[in-house]
């Protein structure tokens, strides 16, 4: 349906009878208010062939020569392309902050977290929570720093200590005496329900280390020689008995 509109005057002057001046201006120039059309224009016309479509879709062609519309596509989520025959689609899934989307060679591509060991190339820096190295590991190693990477230390034995080493990686080897701090602490000692050091002789040259861990002056007397010129031989306690034989050269 069009609404036209028509000069307001007769098709005719009546004077001459000849064609009105604005009967004549309208027919070089018709004046079409609107046009209502009351069936879809095909797509060989230029139209859609629709009257109606999907809020929130798009169109897309269907055929060479048939448009649809597409189903709503959410709010901020990647459209996908449908193929021959359909509209584009939503992906279905808008990730999350800690996901990255993911290509498929044989389907949709997906969000998902990244996989170091199939999604990461190349070497990761220390400063991103790398090493900065390829290096192969192996086990049973101590993990070092060289000043730029993160490699890997030496093995120990169940014979040797990690000893430290200010200028380079540190080094397993044997415990030597300047490992060792020998002080007047009695941690160490010797005593009746533990192996340990002998505790730090008393520069007295009666006493002697007893069973109990201890310096002690053994109890008893001095039995010396017939003649009595030579050094006490032997010790006994009070009832006799030899407890003590002193070496003679």
């Amino acid at each position: 349906m069009a609404t036209i509109t028509f000069p307001q005057v007769p098709f005719l002057d009546p004077q001459t009878g000849n064609l009105s001046l604005e009967w004549f201006m309208w027919l070089q120039n018709p004046q079409v208010a609107s046009i209502v059309i009351g069936v879809a224009i095909d797509v060989t016309s230029g139209g859609t062939g629709l009257t109606s479509g999907t809020s929130g879709g798009i169109l897309g062609f269907t055929s060479s020569t048939t448009m649809a519309s597409s189903v709503a596509l959410t709010a901020n989520e990647i459209v996908l392309g449908g193929g021959a025959g359909t509209t584009p689609i939503p992906l279905g899934s808008l990730g999350t902050s800690s996901t990255v989307l993911h290509g498929n060679a044989s389907g949709a591509p997906s969000f998902s977290s990244v996989v170091l060991t199939a999604d990461v190339t190349g070497i990761l820096a220390i400063a991103n929570g790398g090493t900065n190295t390829d290096e192969a590991l192996d086990g049973a190693a101590i993990m070092v720093s060289d000043g730029t990477s993160i490699v890997q230390g030496p093995k120990g034995t169940t014979t040797k200590v990690l000893h430290g080493n200010n200028s380079g990686i540190p080094q397993y080897q044997f415990v030597i005496e300047a490992d060792q701090s020998l002080s007047d602490l009695t941690t160490w000692n010797v005593s009746s329900t533990a192996h340990g050091y002998v505790p730090k002789a008393p520069n007295d040259a009666t006493k002697f280390l007893d069973g109990t861990g201890a310096w002690a002056t053994p109890s008893g007397s001095w039995v010396p020689t017939v003649d009595g010129s030579e050094p006490p031989n032997f010790i006994t306690d009070g009832a006799g008995t030899l407890i003590f034989v002193p070496y003679t050269p």
